[in-house]
């Protein structure tokens, strides 16, 4: 018998006899995660609270929403970094950033943030979170 012979047969006999599975039997997928926002606590309240402080930090909707996603994750995985946009020590424009508690960071040597930075997760020993009322 060739192979096409088999497959013919083997594709028959799977179409004509379905399986039934048990009655407490388990179906997934190995490697598969939950996604962002999925079987976590975390709720539209704090996508949505994030994107509004994030926007009030000067950053666009676009790059609001992929911080969002980025935090998210970050979350899932019990990251302890954080990024400054979402410290409630960090003040001024996107272009001029300060930190109250740049004394604590160790990384900066002075009030002065680099806009680049403030986007980056990081440890940080002066962070407090944002709460937006």
């Amino acid at each position: 018998m060739n192979w096409l012979a088999r497959l013919k047969e083997l594709e028959a006999a799977r179409s004509s006899t379905p399986q039934n599975l048990q009655k407490d039997a388990f179906v997934g997928f190995v490697g598969a995660g939950p996604e962002p926002f999925q079987e976590m606590k975390y709720g539209e309240s704090i996508f949505t609270t994030r994107i509004v402080l994030f926007m009030v930090r000067d950053l666009d909707k676009d790059e609001a929403e992929a911080m969002v996603d980025r935090l998210a994750v970050r979350d899932q995985e019990k990251d302890e970094r954080r990024v400054c946009v979402e410290c409630r020590h960090l003040f001024g424009t996107k272009n001029r950033r300060f930190c109250h508690q740049w004394e604590k960071t160790g990384k900066i040597g002075g009030p002065s943030i680099p806009s680049e930075l403030t986007t980056i997760l990081q440890r940080c020993a002066g962070f407090e979170p944002e709460v937006l009322e």
